[in-house]
């Protein structure tokens, strides 16, 4: 069965540092596959939760959509979807 999920890092101010909250949410069962969250919104934050969430991908063909964040873009997030055979899917600019 091919699954969607959707992931947004979003951002919020908490005694003045930014806190940045990473959900997966699967779009089919609305099942939350995970969450972290951390001080800094790096590519290699955003790949250990896939990581976490996702272990042996039970999704035969999974496709993930986010934002055009910078994290979303960098070659070693890409790289890592590939060797997951995960479909990379992204929205365009401004939306």
């Amino acid at each position: 069965m091919k699954q969607k999920a959707v992931t947004d890092l979003t951002e919020f101010k908490v005694c003045n540092k930014k806190l940045y909250l990473y959900p997966l949410i699967d779009l089919h069962s609305k099942e939350e596959l995970g969450f972290s969250h951390s001080f800094s919104p790096t590519v290699a934050f955003v790949i250990e939760i896939l990581e976490n969430a996702l272990p042996n991908n039970k999704y035969q063909t999974l496709t993930i959509h986010t934002d055009q964040g910078f994290q979303y873009q960098n070659a070693r997030y890409q790289t890592w979807l590939n060797e997951k055979n995960i479909t990379q899917s992204m929205s365009r600019k401004e939306n």
